[in-house]
């Protein structure tokens, strides 16, 4: 028997497509080229490519996981399957807590870079900048899923605009040879860990599901499209970067990039970033207010300002960095994606059917993806000195 789904809206294909690639857009897809430039070309082709391989099935099971929930999000789904005995609703309540406060240092570091990213194309105060930021961004999510659905849907044709537009300026300049030679292990290690975060679109799925109507066949289309052309976007740039970057391959990979085809490519850049972060501050922020309406049950625009308000305030006030924010976040994503997978089985064995993974959902790519986001996790921190 089909769950029921509630949902605020229904969404296209390419709205939900979108919404999955706006959230993955990110600070991964700034990384990649200078982890690229450690490994033969060869190599990186075929690291994105498990990387995506592995992110669809990730994805598929995280779908599946919220369907076989009614499209709830994942503390609701811990509840669920997860959670057992007399410490079920205290277990609750700190996954609630934990959760909720990896996202709202999550979005508070969308602000922060997004506002530095302003910052360098209109010159103001950074406090200035994150106002003008929270109160135009926020206003999206303010009315919905799908509003969020339909910006999303504009905004990333505009970022695979920028993105074309770098790729025919480097056509006019001279080329760097390519990478030959993979570095290390230690590097393709690496890539592999920024390739998975880079893709990875954890909390937009559920938004699918219930933005679908838990219709197996275009939640699966709209995660692989949405991957798909993640992984295209990932390959076009880190390639464009290769090329044109004069074998001086930087850590922010448009600054490089400038120095083959103009000082214009680091205004581009900055344009490219504030996108990159809107879109997935949307996601982030419209799922944070569905795990607080989830618990609290609560009206979901007031679950919005408690969602989103204390993310400006962290961030106005200045009590952290972009970095350092990352870094805390991308620690409980590890914890939570392990968590997911496991939930995900004992749902699956409870379920009568598999209508979004089928066999890929079965024991054995359980495990394979447990291994990929282990390897992932490693692969975060390693040295590639």
């Amino acid at each position: 028997m089909k769950p029921i789904i509630e949902s605020e809206a229904r969404l296209s294909v390419w709205e939900a497509t979108s919404i999955i690639i706006g959230h993955s857009i990110g600070g991964g897809i700034m990384a990649v080229p200078f982890l690229a430039a450690r490994n033969s070309f060869v190599s990186v082709v075929l690291i994105i490519l498990a990387a995506f391989f592995c992110n669809v099935l990730l994805h598929f099971m995280i779908a599946e996981l919220s369907y076989n929930c009614g499209g709830l999000q994942m503390v609701k789904c811990f509840e669920t399957f997860l959670f057992r005995g007399r410490g079920k609703t205290a277990l609750t309540w700190a996954a609630f807590a934990l959760f909720g406060f990896s996202v709202i240092i999550n979005i508070s570091g969308y602000i922060i870079g997004a506002a530095e990213a302003i910052v360098a194309l209109v010159p103001m105060p950074l406090w200035l900048a994150e106002t003008i930021f929270f109160a135009l961004a926020g206003g999206v999510v303010l009315f919905g899923l799908k509003a969020v659905g339909i910006f999303e849907k504009y905004t990333v044709l505009l970022i695979y605009g920028i993105v074309a537009l770098l790729a025919v300026a480097v056509a006019f300049v001279p080329w760097a040879p390519l990478p030959a030679v993979t570095q290390s292990a230690n590097a393709a290690l690496a890539l592999f860990g920024m390739g998975m975060f880079a893709l990875a679109a954890n909390q937009s799925v559920i938004q699918a599901v219930k933005g679908l109507g838990g219709e197996a066949k275009k939640i699966r289309l709209s995660i692989v499209l949405g991957i798909g052309l993640d992984a295209v976007l990932v390959l076009a740039l880190t390639t464009a970067t290769l090329l044109g970057s004069q074998g001086q391959v930087t850590e922010l990979a448009l600054l490089g990039l400038s120095r083959g085809v103009g000082s214009w490519a680091v205004w581009i850049g900055s344009l490219f970033t504030a996108l990159a972060l809107v879109t997935t501050f949307w996601s982030s922020t419209l799922n944070l207010r569905d795990i607080v309406h989830e618990q609290l049950r609560l009206g979901n625009r007031l679950c919005w300002l408690l969602a989103a308000l204390p993310s400006f305030l962290i961030a106005v006030l200045g009590l952290g960095t972009f970095l350092s924010f990352t870094r805390i976040v991308s620690a409980i994503s590890v914890i939570g994606g392990l968590l997911l997978i496991i939930t995900y089985g004992i749902s699956r064995r409870k379920a009568a059917e598999s209508p979004i993974c089928g066999r890929w959902g079965s024991a054995p790519f359980q495990w394979l993806i447990i291994a990929a986001s282990v390897l992932a996790a490693v692969g975060s921190l390693i040295s590639i000195d």
